[in-house]
């Protein structure tokens, strides 16, 4: 299985080197692509798009997005979850972090989503990255 933070490192390579696209091997797990259900929500990347190769190994592409600028939609990607460090936020310590500049991604009790959608439904959780 793939890691979060092999993903976001991944993410942040394709916007250092303006890459269309990035592969990533191996399946994902169910984490990673509500990661980037909500990301593809949020405006984040285009699409990605699972693939069977000739050996019979799975591969995911995760297409960017550009701006008319032709640069890379996504300025800032931090990953925040770590094992090591537990950061789990209530939905009042969220309103003061960075208000109105891009999303926090949390997984919550009611699976994962951003920061905004945490408000509306009033839980709290563990924040996995933050993305501008």
């Amino acid at each position: 299985m793939l890691q979060l933070n092999h993903l976001v490192s991944s993410l942040i390579n394709a916007k250092k080197h303006s890459l269309k696209y990035i592969t990533l091997k191996g399946p994902l797990s169910r984490l990673n692509r509500q990661v980037l259900n909500v990301m593809v929500r949020e405006g984040f990347i285009k699409k990605y798009v699972f693939e069977t190769m000739k050996d019979q190994k799975k591969q995911t592409k995760v297409f960017c997005r550009f701006g008319s600028d032709r640069k890379n939609i996504i300025k800032s990607l931090v990953y925040i979850g770590s094992n090591h460090v537990q950061s789990n936020s209530s939905i009042q310590a969220l309103w003061k972090k960075e208000k109105g500049y891009g999303i926090f991604v949390l997984s919550t009790s009611y699976g994962v989503m951003t920061d905004t959608d945490a408000r509306l439904k009033n839980v709290g959780g563990k924040i996995l990255l933050a993305a501008a």
